[in-house]
């Protein structure tokens, strides 16, 4: 076959639009494929971007088969915690009154003397147990969804009522050094020392947990089946835990915990579940 413009030279391929032979000099590659010049200025030949790769839906990724038992026990552990946050703040705000050295003995009897402990300790307990449960919630990200984070937060999940255990008892320290300042000088000082680093690492922690279990939420968004619930409850969790990281504004961050936990209540009780297909 003859290029139809320079008939004398042989073609080296055919126009995709005319079906003409073209030569060397006649060729032009358009998108891979080959058109003579008169079909290109001419205008026949329509050039189409080349389409954008479609990104796959995010897929979760359970690790072995998806339970629902856990985010049922994790849904009853963010109403256990919602209670506890209410008598949690107060606890909280009474140590950190006592923190600074020229309040500590004034403010002392705000946390009502020796006869406080079973009620102070007893709410340490129940948020240890509401915690807990909570953690198992995001275990259950984990296991249903494959979250890291999830895992992370179930972790921090169980050392932060381990930390409120201690915390617990830098409290009965602190209201009883009265009596043992009688039998060492010191012991004032010691106690309240002890209750002050107990409260900060608490905070810490707590802190860190929060913020674990706000990036979980916004993390599996697209795979509870309720994007903008997640969204919000991992953002107020996040906020939450960035306060109670700062110590003095601990308090406050239990006021927002109480928001989010009744977010986190509901989202654990109506997430979806991954289906997984039965081996055959």
């Amino acid at each position: 076959m003859k290029c139809w413009v320079h008939p004398k030279e042989d073609a080296v391929a055919v126009c995709k639009s005319c079906g003409k032979g073209v030569c060397q000099n006649c060729a032009i590659s358009i998108s891979g494929d080959l058109y003579c010049k008169s079909c290109v200025e001419s205008g026949r030949i329509v050039i189409r971007p080349p389409t954008a790769p479609i990104e796959a839906e995010p897929m979760p990724s359970p690790k072995g088969v998806p339970i629902r038992a856990l985010f049922i026990i994790g849904g009853v552990g963010s109403v256990l915690t919602t209670i506890a946050t209410i008598p949690l703040t107060l606890v909280f705000f009474a140590t950190f009154l006592v923190m600074p050295q020229t309040t500590f003995q004034y403010y002392r009897p705000f946390f009502g003397g020796e006869a406080s402990i079973p009620v102070m300790v007893s709410v340490l307990v129940f948020a240890f147990i509401a915690i807990i449960f909570s953690a198992i919630g995001y275990l259950g990200s984990y296991k249903n969804y494959g979250s890291g984070s999830g895992a992370a937060g179930f972790a921090f999940g169980i050392v932060v009522p381990v930390m409120l255990m201690v915390y617990a008892v830098g409290i009965v320290a602190f209201l009883t050094s009265e009596y043992w300042y009688y039998y060492y000088y010191h012991y004032n000082e010691i106690a309240r020392a002890f209750l002050i680093i107990a409260f900060i690492v608490t905070c810490i922690l707590f802190g860190i947990m929060l913020i674990l279990w706000g990036v979980t939420h916004i993390g599996t968004r697209r795979f509870t089946g309720h994007s903008g619930l997640s969204t919000a409850t991992g953002i107020m969790l996040i906020i939450s835990g960035a306060l109670m990281l700062s110590t003095v504004l601990s308090f406050v961050a239990l006021g927002l915990l109480f928001i989010a936990e009744i977010l986190a209540t509901i989202l654990f009780f109506i997430s979806d579940i991954p289906k997984v297909a039965a081996k055959s």
